[in-house]
Order: C-alpha cells, then sequence, then structure tokens
C-alpha cells in the first residue's frame, strides 16, 4: 500500500476515526509513515513492534555461534516433515514419552517460527532419542545438539511476540520490551547462557539497537508516556 491508497483508505473511514498508523520500518513505508502524519497531526506514527523483534531474532540467528544448531534443526525438521515413516514413528514415540506437541515447521513469513521450531525440537528429544536408538527402525538422524542456548536467547523475543500479536496498547509494547531485555540480562548476569563472550555483546548490541529504533528513537514518546501514565503500572501521578 502507497500513499495514494493510505490517504484513500483514511478518507473513506474518517480521518477523525483514525488515530494511529502502524507500519514496518523498510523504506517506502516508513517514508509513506512520515508524510502521512504530517498531513494529519493528529495520528500517530507507530512502528510495528512484533516486526522490530522478529528482525531481532533473525539477527541473533545468524550469529557465528549459531550457524551450525540452526543448520541442524532446519535439516532435522526438513527430514522428518519428508519421511512418512518416520513421523510416525516419533509420534508413537511421542506417546510413549507423553509429549503432546509435535514439531513446529519453520515459515519464512512467521514471526520468530524459527525459534518454536527449535524448542519443539528440544520438547520431542526424548522421542527422537527412541526411534533412533531402535536399530529395527534403521533411523539414522545425524546430529541431535543442545539446543538449550539459542532458546534461551530467543524465547523472550518469541514469547513476547506472541503476546503482543494478541489485542495490546503502547503500554504493553514498552512492557514486553523491559521484559526482554530484563530476561536477557538475567540471564547473562548469572552466566546460564554459557555463551561466547563475543555473542553475549552481539546479542546486547541488537537488543539494545532494536530497542532504541522503537522506543528511545521513535517519532514519538507514546509508549514512554503511556506506561507511565497507565494506572496498573502505579507510576502515574
Amino acid at each position: 500500500m502507497d500513499l495514494n491508497d493510505a490517504s484513500h483508505v483514511i478518507k473513506d473511514v474518517g480521518v477523525s476515526n483514525i488515530s494511529a498508523v502502524v507500519l514496518d520500518n523498510t523504506g517506502n513505508t516508513h517514508k509513506a509513515h512520515e508524510l502521512l502524519c504530517q498531513d494529519h497531526e493528529h495520528i500517530l506514527n507507530l512502528q510495528d513492534a512484533c516486526h522490530e523483534m522478529n528482525l531481532a531474532v533473525g539477527q541473533i540467528s545468524e550469529l557465528p555461534e549459531f550457524k551450525e544448531v540452526i543448520a541442524d534443526i532446519r535439516a532435522i525438521i526438513a527430514f522428518l516433515n519428508k519421511s512418512t515413516y518416520v513421523r510416525e514413528h516419533l509420534y508413537d514415540a511421542r506417546k510413549v514419552h507423553k509429549i503432546t506437541h509435535g514439531l513446529t515447521s519453520i515459515g519464512e513469513t512467521h514471526f520468530s517460527s524459527l525459534t518454536w521450531a527449535a524448542f519443539s525440537l528440544h520438547q520431542c528429544l526424548p522421542a527422537l532419542r527412541t526411534i533412533i536408538g531402535n536399530p529395527d527402525l534403521a533411523i539414522r538422524i545425524d546430529a541431535l545438539l543442545d539446543l538449550s542456548k539459542f532458546i534461551a536467547v530467543t524465547i523472550p523475543y518469541a514469547r513476547a511476540i506472541k503476546c503482543l500479536e494478541s489485542t495490546h496498547t503502547p503500554t504493553d509494547v514498552y512492557l514486553f520490551w523491559l521484559a526482554v531485555i530484563s530476561q536477557l540480562d538475567s540471564l547473562f548476569a548469572n552466566d546460564g547462557s554459557r555463551l561466547l563472550v563475543q555473542t553475549t555483546e552481539a546479542i546486547h548490541t541488537i537488543t539494545n539497537c532494536r530497542f532504541n529504533g522503537i522506543i528511545n528513537n521513535a517519532p514519538t514518546d507514546i509508549y514512554v508516556v503511556a506506561f507511565f501514565l497507565d494506572p496498573c503500572q502505579g507510576l502515574g501521578i
């Protein structure tokens, strides 16, 4: 949708009925965003919080320390999705281990799908080990790696995105960003991640950059103001 299309929609809906516009941060939409809000000064210029968090997950997944484990996640899930024979035995093994959820596919258009795929694979590891360990099945999967590191540093984002994909307010956006930062800070402070120093530093940089982009350097202070004035937070005057 370009600026002309957006203007037509606003005209049809009624400019007085629109208080904010939310778009992702690509170049063309960013410019259209600015021009639209210049024409209608009461309309707030908001970024897509879920999109920003998902970009952070994408950047983290590209860090060198996670390269091998992510390649294995993709390979294992692709193999299992293609083999009906293996899926049937995995289903039976899951029932034995009382694992209620199966594997999650990796979707390019779904937010944080790589994290949820890793999480589902981690949950199914006991069942996978059962079918691999059965010589009668002759099933071979080369790698069942420790997924905990990647999950630990991306699951705060994934859970925040899942919450924000439902109905939310500007207060919620700020609150969930604080929650993500707090979880990561606690993880790194207790050395619970067992990550390389350069990986930890890179995650700090990515998180700070994305937080600054949507909160500190945003066109308006809507998120901070809403959080401060929200009576549920107990911070208002």
